[in-house]
């Protein structure tokens, strides 16, 4: 027979007593979650102290459309990232693609404006994309609706002149993309006054797309005069209404070119682009014909949004 001791029944005893009585049994917390950093091991300058930020971050912001996100740490990418990013052959396509579309909202983006020309005479197919993108990016630094931008962040005037030979070559160069050639055209279209205008025998380029986007560019005076009225006899009606709406906006008060009036009144009726129509109105205003001013009347009752609003509001402002 086993000898138990009094003591160890008693230990027992004590121990299993909460238990019998219902006690509930006390249980460790468990610790509560801590909050991840917003940039996980960001690393930081060593000569700043500034968290440095990777454009794979950058990029997660964009593709997640957080376009705020994507600029706040844009800002904290480093020069030698930026300057990666926007030299070809140093950065990944999504690295560059990331850098240009922020670049023109960025702080200082004019000091970067001599790497883009690298990209713009990029003629490597699979980089086509990045090329078009730099030729928008580049039109928009260079836009002078804000004359004093180019100065203020004292962009060298070669790097102008690089800028626009490089887009005027691109535009009249029959062996790039099409669609290169276009953006090139809309970037000069937006940087007219710090770049020349294109060749003006691109007027009469064998693609109708190229002629349309050269007559959107060239002025209603003095050199492009003469063009845009030879073009209000091409064969293609986009073209020809395009060098229609221009001669339109053309400066002077007076009646309008007889040939621009005549196209006005036709393209206001059958439209061939909605928008040279809404612009070839003002030709219809200038003129001292009563047929033209009836026809304006009967466009304010009775024509797509846009001619029906433009002709009210030139009636209106003619009472």
């Amino acid at each position: 027979m086993t000898f138990i001791r009094p003591a160890c029944v008693l230990a027992l005893l004590v121990a299993m007593w909460p238990l019998a009585a219902g006690a509930a049994v006390p249980i460790a917390p468990e610790p509560s979650p801590q909050p991840e950093p917003l940039l996980e091991a960001a690393p930081t300058n060593p000569n700043t102290g500034r968290l440095v930020v990777a454009w794979t971050k950058v990029a997660q912001a964009l593709a997640r459309k957080d376009v705020g996100e994507a600029q706040r740490l844009a800002f904290m990418v480093s020069a030698a990232d930026w300057r990666a990013a926007l030299t070809p052959g140093q950065s990944t396509k999504l690295e560059t693609a990331t850098a240009l579309t922020l670049l023109p909202e960025s702080m200082g983006a004019h000091v970067w404006l001599p790497y883009l020309g690298l990209w713009i005479l990029n003629a490597k197919p699979d980089h086509a994309n990045l090329a078009q993108q730099a030729m928008l990016v580049t039109g928009a630094l260079m836009d002078l609706r804000d004359p004093s931008a180019l100065h203020e962040w004292e962009v060298a005037e070669s790097t102008i002149a690089d800028l626009c030979a490089a887009l005027l070559w691109v535009a009249g160069t029959p062996k790039r993309p099409l669609l290169s050639r276009l953006t090139a055209l809309e970037a000069l279209a937006r940087s007219r006054g710090a770049c020349p205008l294109p060749a003006l025998d691109l007027a009469a380029d064998p693609q109708p797309a190229i002629r349309r986007a050269v007559v959107a560019v060239l002025p209603a005076t003095g050199v492009g005069l003469p063009v845009l009225q030879a073009r209000l006899e091409d064969d293609v009606p986009a073209v020809a209404s395009a060098a229609a709406a221009r001669l339109c906006q053309g400066p002077g008060t007076g009646p309008p070119d007889a040939l621009a009036l005549r196209l006005a009144r036709q393209f206001a009726v059958a439209p061939a682009t909605p928008e040279d129509s809404v612009e070839m109105l003002d030709c219809l205003a200038r003129s001292p014909e009563p047929e033209d001013r009836k026809l304006l009347e009967r466009l304010a009752r009775n024509a797509p949004p846009a001619l029906r609003q433009r002709a009210k509001e030139i009636l209106s402002s003619s009472r």
